[in-house]
């Protein structure tokens, strides 16, 4: 492999992986490698705090969810939410086998679709997907078919579906694919193909489409094993991760947490494997509290508590010592912008990247974020769902705010 990252057999090895961070007051810089790829160094304060006039804001700016009654608003399960080109937001009610449509204001529009066989009609209502040309596309996961509505809500057509897999990621690309999770039996493994509209309007399949073949290091797991050869793993808490993530077109995200003690780089590569982009950030690690390492087994121990198990006892001395640089999700917003998210001692935050790479710091983030499960990012909103006390779904959106926006 070429590029600013390496893998040597038995031995992963980040290159930024004992380098010194630049000065605070240098900001980022811009070097070009040997392949021709981009190494954008950034401090460990971003442009914001250099200029905290010029940092954004994320504010709840529309909040849709009835806590009672039986309105459009009282959702009995939130799946999709699917923003059209009009800010509308299409919002599909697994319980109820339906989606209802809402304007950027939160006033209810219409209702699409209802249980049944028919055209237009659902059996297991799946996700939604809006295709290229602004149509929508809801799965049936049951009856194994797409149905797909203009913005008006009419119908315009039907589509077989693609993979037989109920679960799994699927969505359009910018460059007109659909993507669809699917397993492959004899290996056992899940991977993802491409399909491409032909000639008569209908998705064909385009191939395979899978991440760079590289050797990654494994998240560490606790494993818990019964005599009856049954096994339970989970995630060790606060462990640095390494993982790939599709991009918006044919490129992919390497997150690489191991890459240094104190920086993690974000790196753009192709499907061979190619560097294009490397983005590397420099922090300073925090100490996670003994209460809070203790506090992050106890939920793992209850998980199992009465079991006859064969693995020991969980020790505090098995969970790291400083937050990891990043555990959260990573998304691309319309406009290339970079999130990171990650946990820390002051809750849920967000490393944020402008598309040339330069690290712009941290937004302010209204209460509650922690809590929320975000869906997608535009260039101007963070879309998500909510449950309140009572398990009442609502779906949010967050507006994110840049000085002179509002």
């Amino acid at each position: 492999m070429r590029g600013p990252l390496a893998v040597i057999p038995g031995l992963w090895l980040g290159a930024c992986a004992g380098d010194a961070a630049p000065p605070a007051s240098a900001g980022p810089s811009f070097d070009t490698l040997a392949n021709g790829s981009l190494l954008v160094t950034n401090p460990a304060e971003g442009l914001w705090d250099a200029n905290p006039e010029e940092r954004w804001r994320v504010v709840e700016g529309l909040r849709i969810g009835s806590v009672s009654g039986d309105g459009p608003d009282s959702f009995g399960q939130v799946g999709s939410i699917v923003v059209d080109g009009g800010g509308r937001l299409w919002i599909v009610d697994r319980q109820a086998t339906e989606i209802r449509v809402f304007d950027a204001d939160g006033e209810f529009v219409r209702t699409v679709g209802r249980a049944g066989e028919g055209p237009g009609e659902f059996e297991s209502i799946g996700p939604a997907h809006l295709a290229p040309n602004g149509e929508i596309w809801v799965e049936d996961t049951d009856l194994w078919r797409f149905e797909i509505f203009d913005t008006t809500g009419t119908r315009v057509a039907g589509h077989r579906g693609v993979s037989m897999m109920r679960g799994g990621s699927r969505g359009w690309t910018e460059d007109g694919r659909f993507l669809v999770s699917e397993y492959d039996r004899e290996s056992e493994r899940v991977f993802t193909r491409a399909f491409r509209f032909n000639s008569e309007g209908l998705l064909d399949s385009a191939g395979v489409v899978e991440p760079p073949k590289l050797e990654l290091p494994e998240r560490p797991l606790i494993v818990f094993e019964y005599p009856s050869n049954y096994r339970i793993e989970q995630a060790l808490p606060f462990a640095r991760s390494t993982r790939f993530q599709r991009g918006r077109g044919t490129d992919w995200w390497l997150l690489c947490g191991h890459c240094g003690e104190s920086s993690y780089d974000i790196i753009r590569m192709s499907t061979e494997g190619d560097t294009l982009l490397t983005i590397r950030r420099h922090y300073e690690p925090v100490a996670i509290p003994d209460s809070a390492r203790a506090a992050a087994l106890e939920p793992l121990e209850r998980y199992v508590e009465g079991a006859n198990r064969i693995t020991p006892r969980l020790s505090v001395d098995d969970v790291p010592r400083v937050y990891p640089p990043f555990d959260g999700g990573f998304w691309i917003s319309d406009d290339g912008t970079l999130w990171l998210g990650q946990t820390g001692p002051g809750g849920v935050a967000f490393d944020v990247f402008d598309r040339e790479g330069r690290y712009l710091g941290q937004p302010e983030l209204p209460p509650g974020v922690e809590g929320m499960w975000i869906r997608s990012i535009t260039d101007n909103a963070i879309y998500a769902t909510d449950d309140d006390d009572l398990g009442v779904n609502h779906v949010v959106r967050l507006d994110i705010l840049r000085p002179g926006s509002g």
